[in-house]
């Protein structure tokens, strides 16, 4: 099995850029915040955590997602740049069972493929700025930064923030809210 020589420099770039522990040390006190908010705004427990930090070109982490999916992409405002939250429909109907009332079993949702409601959008909305506000937050012991959800998109075709050839960072963390669960993913490209 040989590479191409442009091949091997491109994975030896990927592989130079998987640690980032600050942004380890961030994210962690971020799933603290983020839990506390979530706890508020569902009135209901909620635990945030990290699963995975890695590296990846960012053709490939788009490609992998499924349609629809809400994806909200974010300007990092002083840094003049742009990432990604990307919340599973898992989550987001986990979520929506809580507010309006799901009864406390373990949840037989169905996701189905089909657009989400206007309703579901502006719950989106409302969790995504929560989830930004508190990483706002996380990052002000390293650097001043305020993240503004830019538009949500529920294709990601046009969830492009960068070239697909890129190296982004992405940030899975699972969301457990007593039976329910989901997922968020933060994708950071490494320009930002």
């Amino acid at each position: 099995n040989v590479k191409s020589g442009i091949s091997v420099l491109l994975d030896k770039n990927l592989s130079s850029m998987t640690r980032l522990p600050i942004l380890e040390v961030i994210l962690d006190g971020f799933n603290r915040m983020f839990s506390n908010s979530l706890r508020g705004y569902l009135s209901y427990t909620a635990d945030v955590e990290i699963e995975s930090v890695k590296s990846l070109r960012f053709s490939e982490y788009i490609d992998s997602l499924p349609v629809p999916t809400m994806i909200a992409p974010f300007k990092a405002l002083e840094w003049d740049n742009y990432g990604l939250l990307v919340l599973d429909t898992l989550f987001i109907y986990s979520i929506i069972d809580i507010l309006f009332g799901g009864r406390k079993i373990t949840p037989s949702l169905k996701v189905d493929g089909r657009p989400f409601t206007s309703i579901e959008r502006g719950i989106v909305q409302v969790v995504s700025e929560m989830f930004l506000s508190d990483l706002s937050s996380a990052f002000e012991s390293v650097t001043l930064v305020n993240f503004q959800v830019d538009r949500l998109e529920s294709n990601p075709k046009f969830a492009s923030i960068s070239r697909p050839e890129d190296v982004v960072v992405c940030a899975k963390l699972n969301v457990r809210m007593e039976s329910r669960e989901g997922r968020i993913d933060l994708v950071l490209p490494y320009a930002t």
